[in-house]
């Protein structure tokens, strides 16, 4: 596979802003695990004896050697000492202290753990190191500034939550980066149509000029404002680090980006989703409008959505020439797994395939895919969702040079 191929999967990424600031030195952050891993076979028990055989080849218990005192990088340590240790399964380090020590093994306590977690480790190993003494007053890894009280998973959940809020400011601050300025296109709406035959068809409707601009505000918001097609595909709205959550349906990797808005008071329940992707100068922004089927309006919380109207809005940066037209879109790159049941697959010029349910159940999951050759690269945005309420499990983001796409099969799914 050559270097261009490269995915990137938001949920499992963590921003460099979620880093540790307070020990660049030490920490090296994992998003797969939040708490060191015990060993089993010193939990089940930790106190115990060396044994070595005598001369009649019985075995008899002896001490540790009165001369054997372990040492760290050199140094001697004892009880209470601070240390911290590298969790092998997280490759994460923690702030821990001597509990104990036997030999040349010291037991390791981790700040902020039970007492199960306590672990016998050979004090010359490398995933112990000594602290500086102007760090030995702090607390522990996951949190400077801990309340009293808290058990494990109190700490735990508290830290998740700082670190999706770090996390929201980072979105906040890629999407600024990525999608401000002053925008310029056509925006090509389509409508969703029942054909004879029981099927649904897409009907291009007229297009029409259009605009939109983004711009940070005094409050380091983002304003975003459009004009130039159905006021029920606008998002004109104000995004601040909140604004970038899975339950609000928010979320940007790399330039691409998604944003959702519910229509309950226009719409009866309806719902506007967007997913935007953008190359240098030029973006393209797909819309999709779903509102409740008449025959399920008002029957629960799990009614049909339909697919009443779909935008397709072509941009470029304002004072930049468009690009030249180019071939429809030929299909997803990487498809994602799932049924398609009542999923329609829609090829438009200039290199764009779109993929999206056209109904769906609130309570069903799915995703929307938008794929786009623009210039010398091609890029597929997937936005899945476990329902269709306006909230998303994630947004994936595929990137692959143009050529490359056409030699080079997809194996993400494959887990190759």
């Amino acid at each position: 596979m050559p270097s261009t191929v490269h995915e990137q999967r938001h949920i499992s990424a963590v921003s460099p802003a979620l880093v540790h600031s307070r020990w660049p030195r030490y920490m090296k952050q994992s998003s797969a695990h939040f708490l060191p891993t015990p060993q089993a076979k010193y939990l089940a028990s930790p106190h115990f004896s060396f044994v070595a055989p005598t001369a009649s080849g019985k075995r008899r218990l002896v001490s540790p050697v009165a001369c054997d005192v372990p040492r760290v990088g050199g140094e001697r340590v004892e009880i209470g000492d601070p240390i911290i240790c590298r969790d092998e399964a997280s490759n994460a380090w923690w702030r821990a202290t001597v509990k104990e020590v036997r030999g040349e093994q010291i037991l390791v306590h981790y700040m902020g753990c039970d007492d199960a977690w306590d672990t016998w480790m050979d004090a010359s190993s490398p995933d112990i190191a000594r602290v500086e003494a102007s760090e030995a007053d702090r607390a522990a890894f996951q949190q400077d500034d801990m309340e009293a009280g808290l058990d494990d998973m109190e700490l735990l959940e508290k830290y998740r939550r700082q670190q999706w809020e770090a996390n929201s400011r980072w979105q906040l601050n890629v999407f600024a980066q990525g999608q401000l300025g002053s925008w310029e296109g056509v925006c090509t709406p389509y409508a969703a149509e029942v054909s004879p035959s029981g099927g649904v068809e897409m009907l291009p409707q007229p297009s029409a000029p259009c605009s939109s601009h983004a711009a940070v505000e005094k409050n380091n918001a983002v304003e975003c404002s459009e004009t130039g097609h159905d006021a029920r595909l606008a998002l004109n709205m104000q995004l601040t680090p909140s604004s970038f959550d899975r339950e609000k349906g928010c979320m940007t990797v790399g330039t691409a980006y998604t944003m959702s808005r519910r229509l309950d008071a226009e719409a009866a329940g309806g719902l506007l989703i967007e997913v935007g992707l953008r190359e240098k100068a030029q973006r393209v922004r797909c819309k999709f409008l779903y509102l409740p089927d008449d025959e399920s309006r008002g029957s629960g919380p799990a009614q049909m959505l339909r697919l009443e109207k779909l935008a397709v809005v072509r941009e470029n940066v304002v004072g930049t020439a468009a690009p030249a037209a180019s071939p429809p879109g030929g299909g997803l790159y990487d498809p994602p797994p799932g049924d398609r049941t009542n999923y329609f697959s829609l090829y438009c010029e200039d290199g764009l395939t779109l993929v999206f349910p056209t109904t769906c159940a609130t309570d069903a999951a799915g995703f929307i895919s938008v794929d786009w050759t623009a210039g010398a690269m091609r890029y597929q945005a997937d936005r899945k969702f476990h329902q269709l309420d306006g909230s998303l499990a994630s947004l994936e983001l595929t990137e692959i040079s143009a050529a490359d796409a056409e030699t080079y099969l997809p194996d993400f799914n494959t887990g190759q």
